[in-house]
């Protein structure tokens, strides 16, 4: 029986250009609740960002792993950050800085307004189009603070060219995993190496005092071959990419079709009865 549904939210649970969860998927995570399954995100987004995403609903956020697992809560408590070593984040802007059509933008998790695209090299900023967020605010150097959350951004939609910059930056900076966030937009997000979004599923199971064949996971990215790997029941939506599909044991529908939310009616349904529900019975081949 599932006790845990922990899912992706953009290009997942979410549709890509839409405002935020439905109120059709809400419903689904109350029922979900209301069936004594626990549920959160596990999204690349910051804590801050969930609120608008569902609807000011506190219940559908209160536990979740959120910047790439990077930061975890347990119903309302917040109960691991893994931060980035300055070092380290100073290797990564060094080596964005020698590269073409590359930027790199460090957030605050609390205060959008301090989010900037980082440089160590003044004449890095004139290169920051107009267009991008976080555009009008940046600055040259780290400055002060912890390291969590960051973006890199690329200024021409060229997955080869995405790729070769993910396998440069492994090789330049070992302390940090680079995958892509969306299969969508051209960009790159990073998380320390020891430390992933299947690594927080598993610390918010172990909080919850619940077993990895008691949780669910659903994704559609790179940054969710981790958390599929982490537990056997886990789900890709079928717009996930292949790295996903392949590392997934069960597949679902389009996220444009409402499948996730669908997929927790289902889940709810079962736990009530103490069973598993019927995509979760057979394997996707």
């Amino acid at each position: 029986m599932i006790k845990l549904v922990l899912t992706d939210l953009d290009d997942t649970l979410i549709p890509f250009g839409d405002p935020g969860v439905s109120d059709f998927a809400r419903a689904a995570i109350h029922e979900l609740l209301d069936a004594g399954v626990h549920f959160g995100p596990v999204s690349g987004r910051p804590p801050r960002s969930m609120s608008w995403m569902f609807g000011n609903d506190p219940a559908c956020f209160a536990t979740g792993a959120f910047s790439n697992g990077q930061v975890v809560y347990v119903d309302g408590r917040l109960c691991h950050t893994a931060s980035i070593p300055r070092d380290v984040i100073e290797r990564t802007v060094a080596a964005i800085d020698e590269m073409d059509g590359v930027l790199i933008a460090l957030l605050d998790l609390d205060d959008d307004s301090k989010g900037a695209f980082v440089t160590l090299r003044p004449e890095g900023i004139d290169k920051v189009p107009q267009t991008f967020p976080y555009a009008k605010t940046a600055r040259v150097g780290l400055g002060e603070g912890s390291f969590v959350k960051g973006c890199i951004f690329f200024t021409r939609d060229d997955q080869d060219y995405v790729t070769e910059v993910r396998e440069k930056l492994k090789a330049l900076v070992p302390e940090l995993d680079f995958f892509r966030p969306s299969n969508v937009i051209p960009a790159l997000d990073y998380t320390p190496a020891d430390w992933s979004k299947g690594a927080a599923v598993l610390a918010i199971a172990r909080e919850l005092g619940i077993r990895a064949d008691e949780v669910c996971v659903f994704g559609d990215s790179e940054n969710d071959v981790a958390m599929f790997d982490a537990v056997p029941y886990s789900v890709a939506v079928a717009n996930a990419c292949s790295e996903a599909k392949e590392a997934a044991r069960f597949e679902i529908g389009d996220c444009r079709e409402g499948s996730v939310a669908k997929a927790l009616l289902e889940i709810a349904a079962a736990s009530l009865k103490g069973e598993l529900p019927a995509f979760l019975r057979q394997p996707s081949s």
